[in-house]
């Protein structure tokens, strides 16, 4: 990931989960909300895990999390798959990914994650955020896995992206 790209991330991060920038734009998380951020570049890294309002440790490994380049999107959702809430845990949440990308995958575990995501057995929507050098033929492949959409994190209105992402799911 590119610094540009981070920026763009971590930017929107703040817009959706930030309790004061959230609440401006009408997006606040709520008490009972679990927001999950995988970091991941060439790897996935380690989730960080928010519950409710209580963002802050999740948006502060956001802003300090190096962006050391590479980008295998497939490794990241590979990660998410294996956070999400059991069968009888996610009837009380609208469950979904949101990835948020500023690169292409450079590998070849496309087929590895559509056959995982497959196999699960979940119909969970993959909402993707292009922001640089995003590859919108790889995003549109997952929106149309998991019926869902790419959204471009370009314009620089990221309340208005997450509103839109809030709103499709």
């Amino acid at each position: 990931m590119l610094v540009e790209g981070k920026d763009g991330v971590v930017k929107g991060l703040n817009a959706a989960l930030s309790p004061d920038e959230a609440k401006a734009s009408y997006i606040e998380p709520g008490d009972e909300d679990v927001n999950i951020l995988i970091p991941f570049e060439s790897e996935a890294h380690a989730p960080i895990v928010a519950k409710g309002t209580d963002t802050g440790t999740l948006l502060s490994q956001a802003e300090t999390t190096e962006a050391s380049g590479g980008t295998d999107i497939y490794q990241g959702l590979e990660s998410a798959l294996g956070q999400l809430p059991t069968e009888s845990e996610a009837s009380k949440y609208t469950v979904a990914i949101v990835l948020m990308t500023d690169g292409r995958s450079t590998t070849d575990n496309q087929s590895n994650f559509e056959r995982d995501y497959k196999s699960s057995g979940r119909d969970v929507p993959v909402f993707s955020i292009m922001f640089g050098d995003a590859d919108p033929s790889q995003l549109k492949a997952l929106a149309t896995l998991s019926n869902a959409k790419v959204f471009d994190g370009r314009s620089g209105d990221l309340a208005s992206v997450f509103r839109q992402v809030k709103g499709f799911n």
